[in-house]
């Protein structure tokens, strides 16, 4: 037998999350599907992942595969269309559409070090064979490096302990969409007035799919500390909700949240609270510093109160064992 990787797609038969499942399973022959985001529109399920070989790890490509979203909701065998292997692209986000569109926006930027945001628009659905994936534009940022362990200096210090925290690369963690505008946020290197020391901090940036232009473009963190891994939404009147990880040589690892009122002004965020303290030092002993940490926390709308966002963080737990936990 072959190698080869599989992709699982989870879909609910019904509402309620705790009602019954079905999975599709999507073969790779050779290759393992890593790193997957997901996106959706009202007639697609959009999934991106990066391939690598699974006996010689090489890279060979950003995917895209696109499902018939009617035939995932009806429990059917699904309508599946993805594009060829892309070696010139790495990490590509399809974006969660808030409002109507069936248009799939997509996201990445060049790994380790960027200046522009590539934009992607995928149209068509796979039972109708007409789908049509375009690179639209590749509009100018300011420069987005990767953190850690790239740029080195900016993995994360934490409280009573000198072994670092992994703050991640450049790649695009997250990208959301709602009335012709496409948050999506990484991790970045900065460096703040008065210090030598580089920092982690959170990059969020805000595009006009309609112009495909930039709205706005920030980095976000604070003198002597780590901001990472930030996850992304916006409520029903467009005000942005951000879940993150922070930490500095005084302070464990903590989940907070920051929010912007949509009539903010351009690149600021106007409230930042503690969801989650720090409780240890994370020192989870299966590797060596600097350790990796969650890059899946997450963010969701609602359904019954769109105006409410939940989000889920990670902080550093006293259990003892893998000195991690969720909040």
């Amino acid at each position: 037998m072959s190698d080869e990787g599989r992709l699982h797609l989870a879909v609910s038969t019904t509402s309620n999350p705790l009602d019954s499942w079905t999975i599709y399973t999507l073969i790779i022959a050779g290759d393992l599907p890593d790193y997957p985001g997901i996106g959706l529109t009202d007639d697609k399920v959009t999934v991106s992942y990066n391939r690598f070989d699974i006996d010689t790890a090489l890279y060979t490509g950003a995917q895209t595969v696109v499902f018939q979203k009617s035939d995932l909701l009806a429990g059917l065998a699904v309508g599946v269309a993805a594009t060829a292997p892309d070696l010139s692209h790495f990490t590509v986000r399809p974006a969660h559409s808030l409002s109507a569109t069936t248009t799939q926006n997509m996201a990445s930027v060049d790994a380790g070090s960027a200046t522009s945001l590539h934009l992607w628009k995928i149209t068509g659905t796979p039972d109708a064979a007409n789908l049509s994936l375009i690179h639209v534009a590749h509009p100018a940022i300011g420069s987005l490096v990767s953190p850690c362990p790239s740029a080195g200096l900016a993995c994360a210090e934490q409280s009573g302990t000198s072994a670092l925290v992994d703050s991640g690369d450049n790649r695009i963690l997250e990208a959301i969409w709602r009335n012709g505008s496409m948050w999506v946020s990484a991790n970045g290197a900065c460096s703040w007035s008065g210090e030598t020391a580089i920092r982690s901090c959170m990059k969020l940036i805000e595009v006009d799919t309609s112009t495909n232009s930039i709205l706005q473009d920030g980095l976000f963190g604070n003198s002597g500390t780590y901001f990472y891994y930030p996850a992304i939404r916006t409520d029903l009147t467009g005000n942005l909700h951000v879940v993150y990880s922070r930490s500095s040589a005084f302070e464990f690892v903590q989940t907070r949240v920051a929010s912007r009122d949509a009539g903010d002004p351009v690149n600021s965020l106007s409230s930042d609270v503690q969801l989650k303290a720090g409780e240890i030092a994370y020192l989870p002993g299966f590797s060596s510093s600097p350790y990796r940490w969650g890059d899946y926390l997450g963010s969701a709308v609602d359904p019954s109160d769109p105006s409410t966002v939940w989000v889920i963080g990670q902080y550093a737990k006293n259990d003892l064992f893998e000195r991690w936990g969720t909040w």
